[in-house]
């Protein structure tokens, strides 16, 4: 437990380091953009229909996996492993695999290593694609990392075989350039660890699209659910992931790139509050940065467009990264939050979140 302003200046100190921390996995360069590999196998519907009925695929375990990537957009094989085995754990009547839903430890490895079993012949007959891209670690060699998505045919077949009317599709999932699918993957991956070892349940993964009257119809980021005793919370977490494509974008571009992402988080914000029967559940951003440069990035333009303020919007938005939920020991110091000053500037301070128990 922080007790002492020093003590929180160090820990802010030290998480703005962690978040440009080594050996890190979602991580964009313009290299690992020349060397993306692709792989996605076409079939019609025709050919995956066959296949269906001759139950090759189909089986419930392996919709739940298209089920969570749908819903994620882009995650890694360990992202979907941990949402499900968090999804399970408070519904457990259903049928996720047990491998998948393995207690942490090796039993843990088990399960990573089963979804990935499974993502392999999802790929091969077409129902998922992957992605990879290779990251530099700091003993000289290369980690490669796998992204994988899902087209709108298993979007579909997901919303069907899973009766889920209202479940959003993400049709064009594979179109997305590489440095915008890895900051979704890594936002999926903060929030499947929340999600895992949070010390809360998971209730609910949002399915649903978010509508606005500023913005019309919203498709999110992961949202989720989360409970602990009485306590309910919803948060959603937004990629903050702002490095700029000179080949397609230009500084009004990325500049206003980032300002969207302000008007979705104030979008989301108003429409929690305005929601009938959801005022007990708090709604809560977590903003995930690739590096402390992502997160003065965010804040300067929170700032500059000043949309957040009032109503107590800037109290309910924590920063973090994939470093600092990798190096911490304790999740719940793993978080960075915005504190007005009298002068009217923002700064970082650390804060525990009221979403993240101890397990």
């Amino acid at each position: 437990m922080v007790e002492s302003q020093m003590e929180r200046n160090n820990l802010t100190g030290y998480l703005m380091s962690c978040a440009d921390a080594p050996d890190r996995r979602f991580v964009y360069s313009r290299e690992s953009e020349e060397q993306e590999r692709k792989h996605y196998n076409y079939f019609t519907e025709e050919i995956k229909l066959k296949n269906l009925v001759a139950n090759r695929f189909g089986q419930i375990s392996d919709t739940f996996i298209l089920y969570v990537i749908g819903l994620m957009e882009w995650a890694t094989s360990d992202t979907i492993a941990a949402m499900l085995r968090a999804y399970s754990s408070n519904y457990k009547e259903l049928n996720i695999a047990s491998t998948y839903a393995s207690a942490p430890g090796k039993e843990q490895q088990a399960a990573n290593e089963a979804v990935k079993q499974r993502l392999k012949v999802l790929v091969s007959g077409g129902f998922a694609f992957r992605r990879q891209y290779d990251v530099l670690r700091s003993d000289g060699t290369t980690h490669t990392v796998t992204l994988y998505g899902t087209d709108r045919d298993s979007q579909m077949y997901v919303a069907h075989k899973f009766n889920k009317g209202k479940m959003v599709m993400r049709p064009w999932t594979f179109a997305h350039p590489l440095n915008e699918a890895i900051a979704t993957a890594a936002a999926a991956f903060v929030a499947s660890v929340i999600a895992d070892r949070g010390g809360g349940r998971l209730t609910t993964i949002k399915e649903d699209a978010l509508k606005t009257k500023e913005m019309g119809v919203m498709i999110l980021p992961p949202w989720i659910y989360l409970d602990h005793d009485e306590e309910k919370y919803q948060v959603i977490f937004v990629p903050g992931f702002f490095n700029q494509n000179s080949a397609y974008q230009t500084d009004l571009d990325f500049e206003n790139a980032i300002k969207y992402k302000v008007q979705c988080i104030k979008n989301f914000m108003y429409m929690c509050a305005s929601i009938k029967n959801q005022g007990s559940r708090k709604a809560y951003v977590v903003a995930v940065c690739e590096s402390s440069m992502d997160m003065e990035n965010f804040k300067k333009i929170i700032w500059q467009t000043k949309v957040l303020a009032g109503y107590g919007n800037i109290d309910r938005i924590y920063f973090t990264s994939e470093g600092a939920v990798r190096s911490v020991a304790d999740l719940r110091d793993a978080f960075l939050k915005l504190e007005e000053m009298e002068d009217g500037e923002l700064t970082f301070t650390y804060e525990r979140p009221p979403f993240v128990w101890m397990k």
